[in-house]
């Protein structure tokens, strides 16, 4: 009976093990530079109450030339990764535990370049969860008067980009569609949203470039953002 009991332990101990999932706090987080270096804070936690092991890797990103040479890494609970981590070959292990989150950060200072970046991370626990999570800093000339800060909250992800297309924006903006058109003014594609991001599907539309505009509950267009189609 003993044993019986002590195998009954043992399986619920590895079943709860293979359960465990972790949970990352935000799909995309970003920042504005205004000439301080940024930490962009991303943490990863778990409810397990044993060691869940987190495995993360960049696996995409438009930093410019200039930006790889000034301070730059991702940290995790165990250490800080310099520049290197952005090729794309190498893959960081940390553990993630209850009430021990994984402060998964995004580390910059910026180079000269201007406009809107993005970092993507991918984050698996071997188990349930595999996810990429965005990082997206926006760094712009300093005194352009023609750029308002709600304009600096609107981002958009890859350009020049292929099946699709992400837009995130500031919610006070209250955009309820978000629509494409082509070089000559015509609407190729309309996308109610709700919240502050959209994943805008292209995959048939033809190859060319775009614009996206941004159209709140009045019938205003508050933004606009130019893409190209490849």
């Amino acid at each position: 009976m003993k044993k019986v009991i002590l195998a009954f332990a043992i399986l619920l101990g590895l079943t709860s093990g293979i359960n465990a999932q972790i949970t990352v706090q935000h799909d995309t987080v970003g920042a504005t530079y205004y000439g301080s270096a940024l930490n962009i804070h991303n943490p990863i936690s778990t409810t397990s109450a044993t060691p869940v092991v987190v495995r993360w890797s960049v696996t995409n990103h438009n930093l410019p030339a200039d930006w790889m040479t000034f301070d730059l890494g991702i940290c995790d609970n165990q250490l800080c990764y310099g520049s290197n981590i952005f090729n794309g070959s190498t893959t960081q292990i940390d553990t993630a535990k209850n009430n021990k989150p994984i402060d998964l950060k995004l580390a910059i200072n910026p180079g000269a370049t201007n406009g809107s970046f993005f970092v993507s991370v991918n984050i698996r626990d071997g188990v349930s969860t595999n996810k990429n999570v965005v990082f997206i800093i926006n760094k712009w000339p300093t005194g352009v008067s023609t750029i308002s800060k709600v304009e600096d909250d609107v981002t958009l992800y890859p350009n020049p980009a292929n099946d699709n297309v992400n837009i995130v924006f500031d919610g006070g903006l209250n955009v309820k569609n978000v629509m494409v058109y082509n070089l000559i003014g015509k609407p190729v594609k309309v996308f109610k949203v709700s919240g502050n991001s959209a994943k805008l599907d292209i995959n048939d539309v033809p190859s060319g470039i775009y614009f996206v505009r941004l159209i709140n509950a009045q019938g205003q267009i508050v933004a606009t953002r130019k893409f190209t189609h490849y």
